[in-house]
């Protein structure tokens, strides 16, 4: 199975004149984006739900593109306050409506990826938690789903990883401070992501300045993408792979996650480039 390498967003005013060139208009941004990359992880979905017509607009900006996918992050009222402390109902109820929204609609017409599923930091792993995930996933049944879990009981969590084989949905990977390095489980996908390693940013209790944006201001070494690069290309060959780097001030997801599907490529690794080639390239624009 390919491996499919993209970024985590691609509406960021600090990639024109890096990534986009300073003539092309917002809104031609995502079908540019999409001549390079195979797929990309929407973030916006998770601070609300998109209209319809973005979505449609989505999926005409990519008409022209064969085979471009879009994975979409839950919203946060879902993944992160009802799957918290709301009863299976509500989740349900909430999961099903986005679905009809959001997730069917990139389905149908052929370019949903995955469905990110991320949980608060404080939510911990127990029965009343794992319920809630369950109808979440029933909910879901039938789209690729993956789950990030970020509160340290998780990891190792038997019930929990056999939860996510029942409905074949991904364990997340993460690079990132603080994110232990974890075995993906046995769906029949994997989905990995990038946030950067500035560990003192991070893990500081009162972070100074814009710590959101600073904490992914970070640029990737070969030495250190190498391991990730033989570890995903082994799974690629069995199943199919989206990584997604996140890392995105000043288009350093770009340039990561280009150099990424060369290691993959380098290591044996099957990769799903871009069905159109590359206009110039995406760096260096005046």
């Amino acid at each position: 199975m390919p491996a499919r390498v993209g970024c985590s967003g691609w509406s960021y005013d600090d990639w024109v004149g890096r990534v986009y060139p300073r003539a092309l208009e917002p809104g031609d941004w995502l079908a540019f984006y999409a001549r390079a990359f195979s797929t990309v992880e929407v973030n916006s979905t998770f601070y609300r739900t998109p209209p319809r017509g973005i979505v449609a607009g989505w999926i005409e900006k990519a008409r022209d593109v064969p085979g471009f996918e879009l994975s979409v992050k839950a919203p946060q009222s879902l993944t992160q306050d009802l799957l918290a402390e709301g009863t299976v109902e509500q989740v349900a109820r909430a999961a099903t409506a986005w679905r009809l929204l959001v997730a069917d609609r990139l389905r149908d017409a052929g370019r949903l990826g995955a469905v990110l599923l991320q949980l608060a930091p404080q939510v911990r792993d127990d029965d009343a938690t794992r319920g809630r995930l369950d109808a979440a996933l029933r909910a879901l049944d039938g789209l690729p789903v993956a789950v990030e879990f970020r509160h340290t009981s998780w990891v190792g969590a038997q019930d929990a990883l056999a939860l996510l084989d029942a409905h074949d949905a991904a364990l997340v990977l993460v690079d990132g401070p603080g994110f232990p390095l974890v075995e993906p489980g046995a769906a029949s996908h994997v989905y990995a992501r990038f946030h950067g390693r500035n560990d003192d940013i991070w893990l500081r209790k009162k972070p100074e300045g814009d710590a959101r944006l600073n904490r992914y201001d970070y640029r990737y070494s070969s030495e250190e993408l190498a391991p990730w690069a033989e570890r995903l290309a082994r799974l690629a060959r069995r199943r199919l792979v989206r990584v997604y780097f996140n890392n995105h001030p000043g288009g350093n997801a770009v340039f990561d996650a280009q150099a990424f599907e060369g290691l993959l490529e380098g290591t044996g690794g099957p990769v799903q480039r871009a069905a159109i080639p590359k206009q110039r390239g995406l760096d260096a624009f005046d």
